[in-house]
């Protein structure tokens, strides 16, 4: 999943990914040069 600046959205979508019922998955999130808060999110 590429992101860039997605702060007010990130969370609500990381949330929805990690509801899903499917047990074997993987997410890899690139981090398009945010000038906001999106590295730090994906870091916690």
């Amino acid at each position: 999943m590429a992101v860039k600046d997605t702060e007010p959205y990130l969370p609500e979508c990381l949330d929805s990914i990690l509801d899903q019922t499917f047990p074997d998955w993987e997410l890899i999130a690139v981090n398009d040069h945010s000038s906001d808060r999106t590295p730090q999110i994906l870091a916690e």
